[in-house]
């Protein structure tokens, strides 16, 4: 009897995060037209049934059941159908250790084959709402992430971080906020703000503020496009005393504010909200 420990795995397992948005199970009328965007999260579609279009990146594929469609996160990318269908789709990210997003080199459209049956019976396990079900459901989107993650080449990210480097970026995702600084991730490990800081520049490449505050707008664009909260609860999740700051803050990074960059998902009819409820 022997046991072989396989640092690769034990290392890298726990350091890619995947988080999933939103998810719905939709009917779409004929000539149903969405419109061109290009959001913060990738969208996993299962099509049950008719056939259409999806346009992105100077792609033109041609949608039917039995098969998956993955949309990277920044892709430009619109859908047409002359008649009805009907099907599930999943909105995730995948993040590397140092929160960037594992697809965020990814400019194409994948289509995975995906057999009916089996998606007749994710469909089944989604819609049950049973707890044990909804594990099935994401060992599904987790095996076609890994069939993405082939088919795109991507390489595993290898965590070479200083401890400290590497805590102090799962601490920032876990409690990001403007209000964290460099102090509070110093003295949570011990060490001078200089030290820190001089570490975490030299293997992030940029500074902890400066980390901070592109993470807060990332973030910010996804509960914008979810539009689940008001800009004034997403502007208190992120520890900015008021919303009026939060939106020169945000309008600084993109050059748009929360409201305007919220207008073009309502708009463009992102989520088809009234056909996915």
């Amino acid at each position: 009897m022997f046991i072989k420990h396989y640092q690769h795995f034990n290392s890298n397992a726990n350091h890619l995060k995947v988080d999933i948005y939103n998810s719905g199970y939709a009917e779409l009328n004929q000539d149903k037209l969405s419109h061109d965007f290009a959001g913060s999260m990738c969208r996993l579609y299962f099509i049950e049934s008719g056939e259409g279009e999806i346009a992105g990146n100077d792609q033109a594929i041609h949608f039917r059941p039995g098969h998956v469609y993955f949309i990277p996160s920044g892709v430009s990318w619109n859908m047409q159908f002359r008649v009805t269908i009907r099907k599930f789709f999943v909105d995730l990210n995948v993040f590397k250790p140092d929160g960037e997003n594992l697809f965020e080199d990814c400019s194409s459209i994948l289509e995975i084959p995906f057999p009916e049956d089996k998606l007749a019976q994710t469909i089944e396990w989604y819609l049950s709402e049973q707890t044990e079900k909804m594990f099935f459901v994401k060992s599904v989107v987790y095996q076609l992430l890994a069939e993405i993650i082939r088919a795109s080449r991507i390489e595993s990210p290898t965590v070479k971080y200083h401890p400290i480097v590497l805590d102090s970026l799962k601490y920032i995702q876990k409690h990001l906020s403007l209000k964290l600084t460099v102090q509070v991730l110093a003295e949570r490990n011990f060490v001078s703000k200089s030290f820190l800081s001089s570490q975490f520049k030299k293997e992030i490449g940029v500074s902890v503020g400066q980390y901070i505050d592109t993470r807060i707008v990332m973030q910010a664009k996804i509960e914008l496009e979810q539009q689940k909260m008001s800009v004034a609860e997403i502007s208190e999740q992120f520890g900015f005393c008021d919303q009026f700051y939060f939106s020169r803050f945000f309008k600084r990074h993109t050059g748009e504010t929360p409201s305007q960059y919220r207008s073009h998902y309502t708009a463009q009819d992102y989520y088809l909200s009234k056909d996915e409820e």
